[in-house]
């Protein structure tokens, strides 16, 4: 992966920190007796997980089999949103609160549906690219590159 070393240790800082705070916001939401869209910040929590492990090796918090399972619940979970939203206010439709929730849930769906990409294609990629090992439990963008090593995956 191109650009400079610390650029990855970056991004995954910024994926935890997002990630932090979206867990704080639902357990804060449930303290305070807060309404939220619970949903939504569980998707953040994930994503912002699942992506610093992809950026940098050793925080891969979850084999890559159990991450396309969660991106797949939830990308079936916000397109039942999605849909569900549509049966009943219609495409151009608003909900009780003012907002317009069919872009707000099919957002989600298409963040989760490219995570779920992301992992089945990287994993593809790794097994089939020439001279490349696979990586034990996932990958990482260095091991998208064929440089798993330096990201500090264990290699088979």
């Amino acid at each position: 992966m191109g650009g400079p070393a610390w650029l990855p240790d970056g991004f995954a800082a910024i994926m935890l920190v997002t990630a932090v705070y979206c867990l704080g916001r639902l357990l804060f939401a449930r303290l305070w007796e807060r309404s939220m869209h619970y949903d939504v910040n569980i998707a953040h929590v994930a994503m912002g997980v699942a992506m610093a492990g992809m950026l940098v090796g050793r925080l891969q918090s979850l084999p890559t089999g159990v991450w396309e399972g969660v991106f797949g619940v939830l990308a079936v979970w916000f397109l039942g949103r999605t849909v569900r939203f549509v049966a009943v206010r219609g495409v151009w439709g608003w909900d009780g609160d003012g907002v317009h929730h069919v872009s707000h849930y099919s957002t989600h769906l298409v963040m989760a549906a490219a995570m779920l990409f992301m992992f089945l294609d990287g994993m593809s990629s790794i097994a089939h690219a020439p001279g490349s090992k696979a990586i034990a439990g996932g990958m990482s963008a260095s091991g998208m590159a064929g440089n798993s090593a330096s990201a500090g995956a264990t290699l088979l």
